[in-house]
């Protein structure tokens, strides 16, 4: 009974924690560019609203399907997330780490998407936000960063089958381009939990290791 009773008590413990990380957080969305074509798109298909909703679901799934990782992985510093739209080519979004900031290019909003832009924007920020939260460490792999990244979205199942590497394809680990991100769902099915602990490791170092220590 008291053993339960431990438990019980312990799951409430870190519910409080997590609850009180999430209010203590807070989502921001400026469009900074409303009477663009991909800023009128924007306003009109996802809105502002949907976005906060999207940032903050975004965080909690974020916490569990990376086993509830250390709140907020330890980014205690993080008040605000920022969400930015604004008008540029060349890339589809960038993150500022320093910053708390995601810019998401108006050009790309204004993309042929039919009723699938809300899918493809969410599938967007679940990739996005996820930077803010991982840790870079000097001689971290490329792909491996990006990927962690592809690992959340491929979790919350926002990505495209037809563009997203299949289980064991590849020639290398860190690969790449959704590639690292199988070879990261296969790690976290031999141990649940994998990748929250390994970026729990990066925090200041980075190491091939990590691999064996935690599989």
């Amino acid at each position: 009974m008291a053993h339960h009773l431990h438990r019980f008590m312990a799951s409430l413990l870190a519910l409080a924690a997590l609850l009180q990380a999430n209010e203590a957080l807070e989502f921001d969305v400026f469009n900074k560019v409303p009477s663009t074509p991909g800023g009128v798109q924007f306003d009109k298909e996802i809105g502002i609203p949907f976005t906060k909703r999207l940032m903050e679901k975004q965080q909690n799934s974020y916490g569990t399907c990376w086993r509830q990782m250390a709140r907020r992985i330890g980014r205690t510093d993080v008040e605000v997330v920022h969400m930015v739209i604004d008008n540029y080519d060349g890339y589809v979004a960038i993150t500022y780490i320093g910053a708390c900031t995601t810019n998401v290019s108006a050009v790309f909003l204004n993309g042929d998407y039919g009723d699938n832009i809300k899918w493809s924007f969410t599938s967007l920020i679940y990739h996005e936000m996820t930077h803010i939260w991982q840790w870079y460490p000097p001689m971290t792999p490329t792909g491996l960063i990006e990927d962690i990244a592809d690992y959340t979205a491929l979790k919350a199942k926002y990505y495209k089958p037809e563009f997203f590497a299949r289980p064991g394809s590849g020639k290398r680990w860190d690969q790449g381009y959704s590639i690292t991100a199988r070879f990261l769902e296969y790690c976290d099915g031999l141990k649940p939990g994998f990748v929250a602990a390994m970026n729990r490791k990066m925090r200041d170092t980075w190491s091939l290791n990590y691999f064996v220590e935690l599989v």
